[in-house]
């Protein structure tokens, strides 16, 4: 069987560098990329290469046969040429800082009663109630997910899938394959969840193209050339929302695979028509994969030159990454900087303007870093803030994290005490389950029985409620 993304693959052994603009050796382009590293604190405006800028550079990667099969990069090419430094560091985060806005995740009890009563609510009338059905389906999975259950938050997915490939025949027919497209977004993000990868990449990559192809085939979902058509001139904006975003999963899901070569390669397919966000993620993708790969002294002068030819990305998420590349090289001092200057720029920009759930995230990560960098004070301080800023956005999953960082700093007592008191009623009223591994927070816990959920006590019976609805 062929994935979509077989056509990335070169039956080659070498890895081979070309830039559009110049051709020259890789001995030469390793010189020059070693020379504008070393220059990169001293010239703010360096290029990726001879002032050329990250967009203009190509990176084709050959593989052996056996390459191909283990679906992961032969870097031996690599070792006389780049540092020794493993694809696994404590210093590297695969988490996208540059991602679209998502909503907060609420204590689980709550938020099942308000989808419950919601459906009971909604007025019946064709849209309206597939848009409530479709929004039930998509929260009562992620809650099934944050559950621990995550053979239910498929079984959700598919019958959704089912439901509303189904109803693409009713008078509603174009709403309810917007709606299907939407469940198989979520059946992709299920599937990489569960490790399985190469059928989550080929839902995305089908989801990415779809408006270029001549019929549309997945599960129980069939659909012809003209139907999509119709569906994308009557709901432009949320088709192309669907599309795009599936083309940012293809890359966060090789990124997840350990696929960092194919990330690279399918990153730098850019297209005029990708919004702000999503060029951005592009560039956190080669970025993150780079670094994946041992690169780091590239990573670093790629970040250096998408901050200052990109003042249209997120700044501070982009030092964020530079931040984690140089503690990674050992350049902690740098590194130091860095995140101190995020979390004065986060301070400041918090005066004028509310936190968002992003920024938030942006807080825990780098108040993380500064803590392992020795920086306890400055982390302790931006986590306590953060931690105020989580509850107030109502996300539970980043209050538990920033609490928990600022029951282990060296705070004041009893910024400390109020920690430990927040992070006491999550446990007992949110219905989240902490357990505390090395190195982070983990918000999951094995599954209870099915008719059984003292987390979330009226989960079972939503669930079995959109089971009636699909039937």
């Amino acid at each position: 069987m062929s994935y979509p993304f077989d056509h990335f693959i070169a039956p080659r052994r070498r890895l081979i560098y070309f830039f559009r603009h110049r051709k020259s050796n890789v001995r030469d382009f390793w010189s020059t990329i070693q020379k504008n590293e070393r220059d990169e604190t001293n010239r703010p405006d360096c290029a990726f290469i001879q002032g050329a800028p990250p967009d203009r550079w190509d990176l084709f990667l050959a593989f052996s046969d056996a390459s191909r099969k283990a679906g992961f990069m032969r870097a031996s090419a690599l070792s006389s040429m780049s540092p020794n430094i493993t694809m696994f560091s404590p210093y590297l985060c695969d988490e996208y800082l540059t991602a679209p806005h998502v909503s907060p995740r609420g204590p689980l009890e709550p938020w099942c009663a308000g989808i419950s009563d919601h459906l009971s609510d909604v007025i019946r009338d064709g849209r309206t109630r597939l848009e409530a059905i479709a929004n039930g389906f998509d929260q009562a999975a992620e809650i099934a997910l944050l559950l621990g259950r995550l053979g239910e938050a498929k079984k959700l997915r598919q019958t959704a899938l089912a439901y509303f490939a189904a109803e693409t025949l009713s008078e509603s027919g174009s709403f309810a394959i917007l709606a299907a497209l939407r469940m198989l977004l979520g059946l992709g993000r299920m599937e990489r969840a569960m490790g399985r990868f190469d059928e989550a990449l080929f839902v995305f990559d089908r989801l990415a193209s779809s408006a270029m192809v001549e019929s549309f085939e997945i599960g129980p979902l069939v659909l012809s050339a003209k139907q999509l058509a119709d569906v994308e001139s009557q709901f432009s904006e949320a088709f192309a929302t669907i599309r795009v975003t599936a083309t940012a999963e293809v890359l966060e899901t090789l990124i997840r695979a350990g696929r960092y070569d194919l990330a690279i390669t399918a990153a730098r397919m850019r297209s005029v028509d990708d919004p702000i966000w999503l060029a951005a993620f592009r560039s956190e993708t080669i970025a993150t994969a780079l670094g994946r790969m041992g690169l780091v002294r590239e990573s670093i002068v790629y970040l250096a030159s998408i901050i200052t030819q990109r003042p249209e990305y997120p700044r501070l998420s982009f030092e964020q990454k530079r931040a984690e590349a140089l503690a990674t090289d050992g350049r902690f001092d740098e590194a130091h900087a860095r995140l101190e200057l995020i979390a004065e720029s986060l301070e400041e920009q918090w005066t004028h303007v509310r936190p968002t759930l992003g920024d938030v995230a942006l807080s825990a990560r780098t108040s993380l870093l500064l803590s392992i960098l020795g920086g306890h004070a400055k982390s302790a301080r931006l986590a306590s803030r953060a931690r105020e800023f989580a509850r107030e956005l109502g996300d539970v999953p980043l209050e538990a994290e920033l609490a928990l960082r600022v029951m282990e700093s060296d705070a004041p007592r009893d910024v400390r005490a109020d920690a430990a008191d927040a992070l006491t009623h999550i446990l007992l009223a949110t219905g989240y389950a902490l357990t505390i591994p090395r190195g982070g927070v983990c918000l999951f816990e094995a599954a209870m029985a099915p008719a059984n959920e003292p987390r979330a006590p009226t989960y079972p019976a939503l669930r079995d409620r959109l089971y009636a609805i699909a039937a």
